[in-house]
């Protein structure tokens, strides 16, 4: 009989193993590409006029444009107060924008939470009070109070509030870039938003030139009011 020849031996074989291993990690690792990361479904908020118990005019219509911005500040949630939502939805408010008219019109306009709250007066602080409600189901998805020392912290405790309300809804920016935005929306004073709050609604009505003497008059009044300019 012929002599067979071991033209593969268990040494080869293994080398064959270990370079087709190779070749499948390495073709997996470099096809499978950067760690893509998760988009937060989008997220719509009605913002309904706040309810004002202070007594105080300068607290009219002056709070819902700053949570707004704040809102927003979570790249996922679009908010609509009452001129976004007659600009940009093409909806004419009504004269009284409270929690049971913005959930009738969050509803026909498919939008997926409303936000509502009031700022009373507690002796000399102040009680900020905000709501997040499920439009359709009315079920409450956060709800929070806290206390300003005096009027002018109150924008500071609204934007505060409205990081806890993003943070119910899924935001999970980090707390050192929140803290630097609510910052700067709480910087200024309420007079300046409320001439801003007022532009705004200027604005959304075509009322350009009012809208423009609005936001002239709030960066005269402040000179650091980017939204302004």
């Amino acid at each position: 009989p012929l002599p067979m020849v071991r033209r593969l031996t268990w040494r080869m074989g293994a080398a064959a193993a270990l370079v087709v291993a190779s070749l499948v990690g390495a073709t997996y690792w470099l096809a499978r590409g950067p760690a893509v990361p998760v988009e937060h479904e989008p997220v719509s908020v009605l913002i309904a006029d706040f309810e004002n118990g202070t007594g105080d005019a300068t607290f009219d219509r002056a709070l819902e444009p700053m949570m707004k911005l704040a809102l927003e500040g979570a790249g996922f949630i679009s908010a609509y107060d009452r001129a976004g939502i007659r600009r940009t939805l093409g909806v004419r408010p009504p004269d009284k924008l409270d929690e049971t008219a913005a959930q009738e019109i969050a509803v026909k306009q498919g939008l997926g939470v409303v936000l509502s709250g009031s700022v009373d007066r507690q002796g000399s602080r102040y009680g900020v009070t905000v709501k997040a409600t499920q439009a359709v189901t009315g079920n409450v998805i956060a709800s929070a109070t806290e206390r300003a020392s005096s009027k002018d912290k109150v924008l500071g405790v609204a934007t505060s509030l409205a990081s806890k309300v993003r943070e119910a809804l899924g935001d999970d920016t980090s707390d050192s870039a929140k803290r630097f935005a609510m910052d700067t929306l709480s910087a200024t004073s309420l007079e300046v938003v409320r001439e801003y709050a007022g532009a705004m609604q200027a604005l959304s009505r075509s009322k350009n030139t009012e809208a423009l003497q609005g936001f002239s008059k709030t960066v005269a009044l402040d000179s650091n009011f980017g939204l302004g300019y």
